[in-house]
């Protein structure tokens, strides 16, 4: 079984951040060094590595040069929430990105 993500230090999940939301990119298991320094090349961001995959925070107003990576396989959008509100402020981020 694989160990749980190390969310330390991660602040896209805060409520109080707004601007701000966690992006898990996953990857070929091998890879995740690589896909590391590219996010840290191509993004100006510092990822955690996990087996597979890479986590970082990344402003919701730059969302689409997410599409410029090319070592992930898969992005996934963590924003934060209560139980008493959702966060939808990433979510018109994404609505703006055009079709394929």
């Amino acid at each position: 079984m694989a160990e749980p993500l190390n969310l330390t230090g991660l602040t896209g999940l805060d409520v109080d951040q707004p601007g701000v939301c966690t992006i898990e990119a996953s990857c070929v298991t091998g890879f995740e060094t690589m896909a590391q320094e590219e996010i840290k090349e191509l993004l100006d961001c510092d990822g955690t590595v996990h087996r597979g995959r890479v986590l970082f925070d990344f402003p919701v107003s730059r969302v689409k040069e997410l599409r410029r990576l090319r070592t992930v396989n898969y992005l996934w959008v963590m924003v934060g929430h209560t139980h008493k509100r959702v966060r939808r402020t990433s979510w018109s981020a994404w609505q703006t990105l055009p079709p394929h």
